[in-house]
């Protein structure tokens, strides 16, 4: 499944479980913004993606230059 985020400045918290290569996706108000990576680069726990690595953001003068995305990672538990 996927997950949409509408809206700048929030959080999302939510608990997906994610495999090989995952495509984000953030809608603003005007525009859309993303990025894709492969979950096998990631290392440590936290992903953090600035304005530079934004498809669509990094040429977006709108956008403010110290904005970032930033994903947190953790084991998959079960119920």
């Amino acid at each position: 499944g996927s997950y949409v985020y509408s809206g700048l400045g929030g959080r999302l918290m939510k608990r997906v479980p994610l495999t090989e290569e995952v495509h984000v996706s953030i809608k603003g108000k005007k525009k859309g913004y993303g990025f894709w990576f492969h979950c096998s680069f990631v290392e440590g726990s936290i992903l953090r993606i600035t304005k530079a690595g934004l498809d669509k953001a990094w040429k977006d003068k709108a956008f403010p230059d110290d904005a970032a995305v930033e994903l947190m990672f953790g084991p998959l538990t079960t119920r």
